[in-house]
This record gives structure tokens, sequence and C-alpha cells, in this order.
């Protein structure tokens, strides 16, 4: 894993444009937040003690090279943190496409914040006496096939790409 602890990741404010367009510049300053205000920035930790902005900082940096590079006709593609490509789409497009988490089959694990499960919960109430109330919860879970995540991205560059042939 690589540490940098000399990097002191800031968002950008105000008015100055570092991309060629504020669709690009938006996502920059997100990323960037979220670096100013996570667990540990240092290891691109953003939150729940695993849930990273970026891969590494080599992806990291892939990431804001392409933000502030691409053009409005282009999405960049990102999964789990690594930049995967930047694909000529169209101006209306989405200026970015991320998939996150797909961790499935075998490898999950049954923490709250890395479950890989789709849920549908209600709460029914036990009992209801006045300031004491109690409830249940009844989750429904489907497992979700370890194919499926590969799948999903696969679907998604497929319509980036039926996307730019209807622009042309």
């Amino acid at each position: 894993m690589a540490i940098s602890a000399e990097r002191n990741i800031k968002a950008q404010r105000g008015g100055e444009l570092r991309c060629k367009g504020w669709r690009q510049e938006a996502i920059l300053r997100m990323l960037e937040n979220n670096l100013e205000n996570a667990e540990r920035p240092e290891e691109l930790i953003v939150y729940a003690g695993s849930a990273k902005a970026a891969r590494d900082w080599e992806s990291y940096d892939r990431i804001v090279e392409a933000l502030k590079t691409m053009e409005e006709e282009q999405t960049l593609v990102v999964q789990s943190g690594k930049p995967i490509g930047l694909f000529t789409t169209h101006r209306l497009s989405p200026i970015a496409v991320i998939a996150n988490g797909n961790v499935v089959g075998r490898w999950r694990c049954d923490t709250a914040q890395a479950r890989t499960l789709i849920a549908g919960s209600h709460y029914d109430t036990v009992i209801d006496a006045g300031p004491l109330k109690a409830t249940v919860e009844h989750t429904k879970h489907v497992s979700v096939p370890p194919i499926l995540g590969g799948a999903m991205l696969v679907a998604g560059v497929a319509l980036l790409f039926v996307g730019a042939r209807q622009k042309t």
C-alpha cells in the first residue's frame, strides 16, 4: 500500500477553472473534497476504514489528469478506483461512469460497510406504549452472482459506444 504523507489535498474553491469544462471541474472538486475531509487521506481512505477515493496514488493522479484534459464529448470510466479508459461519447453523455464495491461471491465479507447484497428492509412495530416503542427489522437479501458486476460494467461501456455511434 503506497502511503503519501507529503500530499495535502484541498478542494479548489472559487471560479478558477482547471479543467476544460465545469462538469469535469465539479467531479475533480468532489474528489478533492472527499480527500480533504477523509479519515486517512495519506492512504486515500475516505471513510469506514477501507472506502478509498482511488485504488492508489498512481490511479488518483491518472484520474485527476484525465479530468483536467478530457473534452465535453468524452466519458471517463473508473472501475474500483482505477481509471479504465477515456471514451469518445456525446456532449450529453455522463462525464464519468464509476463502478465501486463489486466484490462478490466467495470474496465478500459480512461487515456492514462491505456487504455485497441487495437488501430490502421494512420495520414492524412490536411494542408501542407511549414513549416506549420497539421495532423489528425484516430484511430480504438477494445474492448477487459474481459475474454481475463485470456484466454491468460491460453494459455501461456498450451504452457509451452506442451513444457515440448515434452522434456520428
